[in-house]
């Protein structure tokens, strides 16, 4: 049982074969930096059965920062998270912003998110590089998190979803994500799917998901997105707003209210 960390609780680094399990973490909230579990270049992690409430990201997978970790090339990999209730922190389950490494093969399954920031979040930004591919999430309920899913290259910096940039060493890469068996509710907006104009997030699937939320789901440079036996449910607006994006699989969404904008 951790209590008040000031910074990172656990976090594994250059490891593997790491399993923390029936670990309580308590964190001041809100506070930067207190993150619960950060396996970091590590491979063949899991965490499970834990309860996690802390003022920043719950878990979060990390592979290194910008050229050092692009130089250290060692992707966070082969990663089950399980049965863990998390609360109040940014993120529930959270990849990135330091995922220089690459980030590949994450299990997420049998969760509740409570009261956290997001609930599935992916984030980095032009600079970064990286690879974040195979990525699943199942059988997780989301109660009060303010947004579902979020996942954005524009974590921070200036740069815009607009700006096209040459593709190179530093350019970020999301691909190949399922999202199967999530219910989220009360939250203020379903989420946001944000790519690059000069490389989209690519191969997505939320199968059996169901949102109830203030306002709906925005794709942005986005590619190869699925909504199987999916329900979007806004309070107002569209149940999800298109803005450059292609191969958006529409026909197994459902929604209550307005379906589906595009924004040229």
């Amino acid at each position: 049982h951790l209590i008040n960390s000031a910074v990172w609780t656990i976090h594994p680094f250059l490891s593997e074969f790491v399993r923390v399990d029936g670990v309580t973490i308590q964190n001041p909230a809100p506070s930067p930096n207190t993150d619960g579990i950060n396996p970091e270049s590590s491979r063949n992690v899991q965490i499970l059965n834990s309860r996690i409430d802390v003022g920043d990201d719950c878990v979060t997978l990390k592979s290194g920062m910008n050229e050092a970790g692009r130089k250290l090339g060692r992707p966070d990999e082969n990663i089950t998270i399980t049965n863990c209730v998390m609360m109040r922190g940014h993120g529930g389950v959270t990849i990135g912003s330091e995922m220089s490494g690459g980030v590949r093969n994450v299990v997420v399954s049998n969760c509740v998110f409570q009261g956290t920031d997001v609930g599935i979040r992916v984030k980095s930004q032009r600079g970064r590089g990286g690879v974040v591919e195979g990525f699943a999430a199942s059988n997780i309920v989301m109660q009060d998190v303010r947004s579902a899913f979020t996942i954005t290259t524009f974590y921070q910096g200036q740069d815009k979803p607009g700006d096209e940039f040459p593709v190179n060493e530093g350019t970020p890469t999301f691909r190949d994500f399922i999202f199967n068996n999530i219910i989220a509710r009360g939250s203020q907006t379903a989420g946001q799917v944000t790519g690059l104009k000069e490389l989209a997030v690519e191969n997505i699937t939320f199968n059996n998901v169901q949102i109830q939320a203030k306002t709906g789901m925005t794709c942005t440079n986005a590619k190869g997105i699925r909504f199987l036996d999916t329900v979007i449910d806004p309070d107002s607006g569209p149940a999800l707003t298109l803005v450059n994006s292609s191969g958006i699989d529409t026909s197994r969404l459902s929604t209550r209210k307005k379906g589906i904008e595009l924004v040229k």
